[in-house]
């Protein structure tokens, strides 16, 4: 099968859709023909750690039209059955895909069809998606938005996965807990993310002055300064400075290292404007996979796997109460927090990792193009 995989967001900068791009195109690249047009102007492009090969051509310019012109260009030189567009935004390029008889499969994760781009509106968008062959949603959660869009037919939900031999339980690096300034005897709250205000990381820090002896850790570039400048100086005010550690970006292979470091993972994502949702998070598997007992926000995408499989809280973000009663649990219940672990770890390597990921889209691959070939579309939206 000869697939092109159109990805806005591909390594070597690490975040959820990215991450996510690059194990998909990994594990299709063990069994296709792979092509991928990605954003690689101004940078060296390398796949590293994802091991595979592939054909990269240049994507984007930011203008609908030319892109949709390259993506439609790619795919016919390329000789592409099906062409996998990992971010909705780009979705407007199916119309001609399927005027061309090339098999479409568009990846939706939150903000990239619910709100417009620069040049392309929302509108633009659902109507993209409409002429898809088959869309997968990477949550229940954006599975029903889409639902709300009047885009009901063809969805498969297909939620993200990590990686179970890369992130692992170990025992703490003591020698990156002196980096951090972490006192001996000090437990550990961590979260796993872009600082930005849809990971509501105020809310944590707003916990700390009744959390005596717990450090919190912040483990993820800065994409919004002023908002980084706002929880510093929160953090003076609260006078708990020395307990909030902003690590900065980390490298991917070596995150692993850091959810060790912490006793709970605390992700409290809101909605900070219309859109932008945490569509699934996949830091919340990475750090079960580690055996940490995670406490989500209701909000997210995979609060529902979270509670349903108890590994660990699902909590309303903006209730501080609640929020701190959870964490004073987990941290002085030891036994709660390896139970929760445990389920944790169990579940990843049975069903949410990479592997079983990839094993469902090539699914949703060859579905969508039986469909083109038998001239039909379908009329469900069931789970694969």
């Amino acid at each position: 099968m000869n697939v092109l995989i159109v990805a806005p967001e591909f390594p070597p900068s690490i975040g959820g859709m990215e991450v996510y791009a690059a194990e998909i195109a990994a594990a299709v690249g063990k069994s296709c023909r792979l092509t991928i047009l990605t954003n690689v102007s101004g940078r060296h492009y390398s796949p590293h750690p994802f091991k595979f090969r592939a054909k990269v051509i240049k994507l984007l310019t930011g203008v609908a039209e030319i892109d949709d012109k390259t993506i439609l260009d790619a795919a016919k030189s390329e000789k592409a059955q099906l062409v996998h567009i990992m971010n909705a935004g780009l979705s407007t390029a199916a119309k001609g895909l399927k005027q061309a008889g090339i098999s479409t499969v568009i990846t939706v994760h939150g903000k990239d069809f619910l709100r417009s781009w620069v040049f392309v509106s929302r509108e633009s968008i659902r109507k993209g998606l409409l002429c898809s062959d088959r869309i997968i949603a990477v949550s229940s959660m954006v599975r029903e938005r889409l639902f709300k869009q009047g885009i009901k037919r063809n969805v498969a939900v297909i939620p993200h996965g990590t990686d179970p031999s890369l992130f692992r339980h170990s025992r703490k690096d003591k020698a990156l807990a002196e980096s951090l300034s972490i006192p001996d005897g000090n437990m550990v709250l961590m979260t796993c993310c872009r600082v930005a205000k849809k990971k509501n990381i105020e809310a944590v820090i707003r916990l700390l002055p009744e959390l005596e002896g717990a450090t919190y850790i912040v483990a993820g570039p800065v994409s919004d300064t002023q908002y980084y400048r706002e929880l510093k100086e929160l953090a003076s005010d609260l006078g708990v400075s020395e307990r909030v550690i902003f690590a900065g970006a980390v490298e991917y292979g070596k995150l692993s290292k850091y959810y060790n470091l912490s006793d709970i993972y605390i992700m409290p994502s809101i909605e900070p404007t219309r859109g932008d949702i945490e569509s699934f998070g996949i830091a919340y598997l990475e750090a079960a996979s580690c055996g940490k007992p995670i406490i989500a926000s209701k909000y997210a995408g995979a609060a529902d796997i979270i509670k349903k499989h108890k590994i660990g809280f699902v909590v309303d973000p903006r209730n501080k109460n609640q929020m701190l009663r959870k964490v004073k649990l987990l941290l002085s219940n030891k036994k709660l927090r390896e139970r929760m672990g445990r389920n944790g770890r169990k579940l990843v390597v049975k069903e949410y990792n990479w592997k079983n990921v990839a094993r469902k889209t090539l699914h949703a691959y060859k579905d969508a193009i039986r469909k083109k070939a038998l001239g039909k579309v379908s009329i469900g939206h069931n789970k694969i």
